[in-house]
């Protein structure tokens, strides 16, 4: 994909807005459109892009619910094409639906030109946000309008005026769905919904060409397009199903982990898997995670007894404290490669110096939903520890639990490898050792 200076991204935006500005005004002043119509058409354009992200996301909940092993899969199948293709279809749904509905109430034309306010708005959005992405909606939206101002302003045959206004959409067509093709290749499935969006805004440019396609306005065209859509989306659906099978060429993918309490000497197999297959269900057998360590849990997890090992585990001692913030030593364990910590109240910041380097601060924002609320995962920690001190506001104490982490499930007594056609899933915590130990400190 090519590649624009960043010094030309905020210009490119604010031409691509003046030119929809431009062209809405040549547009009202040839009586083509009326302004209360030409809003209502800017503003209803947000409906197509959010149905058709709202679609991809339900299609992605319903392929899991029919085959549970996608959960694992981290939205990134095997043989995707086909549910992309269905994705796409609700995509066209959502755009001939809202299009159809309104074309005979506010006109083709403002619902072309409002429908560009969209990809211009998001070319200067993303300009502040995100500057790799702006030139792919900004200039689309540019071209459409100076296509458009063409159409208006050329005199000629209506081929002519015709081959103007489609000007725009030929290169959002080398742009747009490339970046959805990107997405989906970057994300999966499991967030389609950002892939559809590409897709609707692409859709949104081709109105012209939409409209050259259409029957003439009428209750069975604004029924029998969106449901041929709709039966497309469901014909590729089936055939994504029949196509996207499991073997060895293809593994499943099933998430098991081994959690060792140091605190109180007791082991859990645990499994994040929707549905566990034959060899998962060797470790977990249920849903009690009353054994598991305090702030480990989060969302529904199997589990099941496991033995014991003898390890030291993770340490964690208080260098100073006080005003909110505690600076604590903190210590994987032996062979342990990384080490999470888990803390019962949100934290703001978190500054991490392992004595060879500077210190390193960063920002934390958010929490954790339905545990604990705050987590640091820290990669590669050397062996003789770190320094890691957390900003925690308008706490007196903290509970924390420190999860040293170490690859592999081969050092368990009684753990049989995966059979062919089963891998491990995408998840952060499977496929590992975890040993914890929990901590209550003043502040």
């Amino acid at each position: 994909m090519v590649t624009y200076p960043g010094a030309l991204v905020w210009p490119l935006a604010a031409l691509a807005v003046l030119a929809v500005v431009g062209l809405a005004l040549l547009a009202r002043r040839m009586r083509l459109v009326s302004l209360p119509r030409l809003l209502a058409a800017a503003v209803s354009a947000v409906v197509p892009l959010a149905a058709s992200a709202v679609l991809a996301q339900g299609l992605w909940e319903l392929l899991v619910g029919w085959r549970p092993a996608y959960d694992g899969m981290g939205g990134l199948l095997h043989r995707p094409q086909g549910f992309e293709a269905a994705v796409a279809a609700l995509s066209v749904l959502a755009l001939l639906g809202w299009y159809l509905l309104l074309r005979r109430r506010l006109g083709p034309a403002a619902l072309a030109i409002g429908a560009l306010a969209w990809p211009a708005g998001l070319g200067v959005l993303c300009a502040q946000v995100a500057p790799g992405v702006s030139y792919v909606v900004a200039l689309p939206a540019l071209l459409c309008a100076l296509g458009g101002l063409a159409a208006l302003l050329l005199p000629g045959p209506a081929w002519g005026r015709v081959a103007a206004a489609t000007l725009g959409t030929v290169l959002a067509a080398a742009l747009l769905p490339a970046l959805a093709r990107n997405a989906f290749d970057g994300m999966g499935l499991a967030l389609g919904g950002a892939s559809a969006l590409v897709l609707a805004l692409f859709g949104l440019t081709a109105l012209p060409i939409v409209e050259l396609c259409l029957p003439e306005p009428g209750r069975r065209a604004a029924v029998a397009v969106p449901l041929t859509a709709a039966g497309l989306a469901v014909a590729l659906v089936g055939f994504g199903l029949a196509v996207d099978r499991f073997d060895a060429g293809h593994p499943r993918r099933t998430h098991l982990a081994y959690v060792l309490d140091a605190d109180t000497g007791t082991a859990r197999w645990v499994s994040a898997d929707a549905e566990p297959g034959e060899w998962t269900r060797r470790y977990v057998s249920g849903h009690d995670v009353a054994a598991l360590p305090a702030g480990y849990a989060r969302g529904t997890l199997w589990t099941g007894a496991a033995p014991a090992i003898r390890t030291d585990g993770p340490r964690v001692s208080v260098l100073a404290r006080g005003g909110g913030t505690i600076r604590l030593r903190v210590s994987a364990g032996r062979g342990a490669r990384s080490v999470t910590l888990r803390v019962d109240r949100p934290i703001i910041e978190a500054t991490a110096s392992t004595g060879g380097t500077g210190p390193v601060t960063l920002p934390v924002t958010g929490t954790r939903v339905n545990t604990w609320p705050a987590e640091i995962r820290f990669r590669g920690i050397p062996a003789r520890g770190a320094q890691i001190t957390l900003r925690v506001p308008g706490a007196d104490r903290i509970r924390l639990t420190a999860i040293g982490e170490t690859d592999g499930l081969g050092a368990v007594p009684g753990f049989v490898p995966r059979p062919p056609g089963l891998v491990a899933a995408t998840r952060e915590d499977g496929d590992l050792v975890a040993v914890t130990r929990t901590y209550l400190f003043e502040l």
